[in-house]
């Protein structure tokens, strides 16, 4: 009987291992998947022309001014028949193929996320997302972008830690051949009908970065406002950037934890190697 409930202790705590290295792993191939994906687009990028940096953009700086002439009724958008065409248009503008519009890093919080078009659940389920109806995040004055991303999402950490950035902290924004800086400027709690603190301000160049809030009950909405920094000056050539290696706090305080299991279970294998073998052996000729 106790060779017994050592197999059953043995099979638990691998099980147990299961369950606590999936978050890591999977988060781990992910991030890769993330990488790769931004790299791709960074190549794509290197082969266009100015002339096509230039008309890429343009389309992108109509569809910002289409946003800033929009009028609120009841807290809704609404637009004029002038800019129809291009509001209409959203799915065609910085899209190279897969929706992607750029990427996202925040440093402080280890994020290096691509952006795509739109927030349907499809889109978060592999990334961050632009908001639709709000500007492409392009930089420019009376501009403002709303990049949306999952907190808790059980295969990978998206904004998850965004809670944790405070006024002061910076994040830069990647789109084609220009990389924008961005520094926290307020951070408010709403309710997900609210829209009053991501409408476009006169003058301003504004990100704001929206995720559920709480953690785990998603009643309301955490937004972390930026605005640009006056001296930001746009990157001609966009860096190469490599994948992100590090490895979040918590990955760092599981794997040892993980590895010492895994010995510790090795070495009681090597002990009752006979006696656990013979069990098996026994409730396999029970089961036959």
């Amino acid at each position: 009987m106790k060779k017994v409930i050592n197999i059953i202790l043995v099979v638990i705590v691998a099980c147990g291992l299961g369950i606590l290295l999936y978050p890591v792993i999977s988060n781990a191939i992910n991030n890769y998947y993330n990488s790769s994906n931004i790299k791709q687009y960074d190549n794509e990028v290197k082969t266009l022309s100015d002339n096509d940096v230039d008309r890429i953009l343009a389309k992108a700086e109509e569809y910002n001014k289409a946003v800033a002439t929009y009028s609120y009724d009841n807290g809704i958008a609404n637009y004029g028949d002038t800019y129809k065409e291009i509001i209409n248009s959203y799915d065609d503008i910085l899209n190279f193929g897969n929706s992607l519009i750029g990427y996202i890093e925040i440093p402080s919080i280890n994020v290096y996320l691509p952006i795509y078009h739109g927030d349907l659940d499809n889109v978060l389920d592999k990334g961050s997302a632009h908001m639709e109806g709000t500007s492409f995040p392009i930089g420019g004055a009376g501009t403002h972008a709303v990049i949306s991303a999952h907190s808790g999402y059980p295969r990978q950490k998206f904004f998850d830690d965004i809670d944790k950035l405070k006024k002061g902290d910076t994040f830069s924004i990647t789109v084609l051949n220009k990389k924008l800086e961005y520094k926290v400027k307020k951070i408010n709690i709403v309710k997900p009908s609210d829209t009053s603190h991501t409408r476009v301000q006169q003058g301003k160049d504004l990100v704001t970065l929206v995720t559920c809030y709480p953690y785990g009950v998603n009643t309301h909405r955490l937004l972390v406002t930026a605005e640009r920094q006056a001296n930001n000056k746009v990157a001609k050539q966009p860096q190469k950037v490599a994948y992100n290696q590090k490895i979040d706090k918590l990955e760092i305080s599981i794997i040892p934890t993980v590895l010492i299991i895994f010995y510790a279970i090795i070495f009681l294998y090597k002990i009752h190697k006979k006696s656990w073998q013979s069990s098996i052996n026994a409730i396999l000729c029970r089961w036959g």
